[in-house]
């Protein structure tokens, strides 16, 4: 047998050392390491656009309906209409936009009256219907988040019956906001056609702004809808 072949014989029956089997782990450990890292990352990015994804599709059907109920609100017109007298109850037509409080639950943002409405009885119901969008609050980890529902009633008196399990128009939401925009342009959050600061006019259009949560940053949706009938103030033309 040749010098080399025994010295290989040698190398080859020794096995590896302590230290190799060590620096093997180690090489092999910096390498899952490195590649399960990569997969968190694909994996982030790929939840964080789902989210994304979602959020889009749910403001886009969110303002849809919004604009659909809005674009076929009913509005009282004198000779139908007249001021309220004095601890007269208000107007069941009447439209009401509110100032959403940092402690939103269940609070109507926004009220009126609208051709719009949607029958889940199947009866294929139509008329005049009460619409309302209120906040609720979502069980979060993070930031406080809600969801907005949609109140749909149809008048048949001077009071409307309580609603339960509303329809859920948008989720995951930080902050919405409805501002109404009178005869001069000037927006406000605050409006109320049955009082006299508003000289009992109703809107000629409403801003709507969703402000929706997600993993890499809130994302901004907004619209506005132009009212087809409106009520000027009383004692303008």
């Amino acid at each position: 047998m040749s010098t080399s072949a025994h010295n290989f014989k040698r190398l080859s029956s020794r096995g590896f050392t302590l230290a190799e089997i060590l620096i093997a782990i180690a090489i092999f450990a910096l390498l899952v390491s490195i590649v399960m890292g990569s997969f968190s990352g694909v994996f982030s990015q790929t939840e964080a656009l789902g989210v994304q994804r979602t959020n889009n599709a749910m403001a886009r059907s969110c303002l849809m309906r919004m604009a659909t109920d809005l674009g076929n609100a009913y509005v009282e017109k004198p000779p139908f209409f007249a001021p309220p007298e004095m601890l007269q109850d208000p107007s069941i037509y009447r439209f009401v936009a509110a100032r959403p409080e940092d402690s939103a639950g269940s609070e109507v943002l926004l009220q009126f009256a609208s051709m719009a409405h949607v029958d889940f009885s199947g009866q294929k119901q139509q008329g005049i219907a009460v619409i309302r969008y209120y906040l609720e609050p979502m069980e979060a980890d993070s930031a406080p988040i809600f969801r907005l529902r949609r109140s749909d009633v149809l008048v048949y008196g001077e009071e409307l019956p309580e609603t339960k399990s509303d329809p859920i128009l948008c989720e995951n939401i930080l902050t919405v906001q409805f501002k109404c925009l009178g005869a001069d342009g000037e927006a406000t959050e605050e409006w109320d056609s049955s009082s006299d600061n508003q000289r009992y006019a109703t809107p000629r259009a409403v801003q709507i702004r969703l402000e929706l949560f997600a993993p890499e940053g809130s994302s901004l949706y907004q619209t506005v809808v132009s009212l087809p009938l409106w009520r000027p103030a009383s004692g303008k033309v």
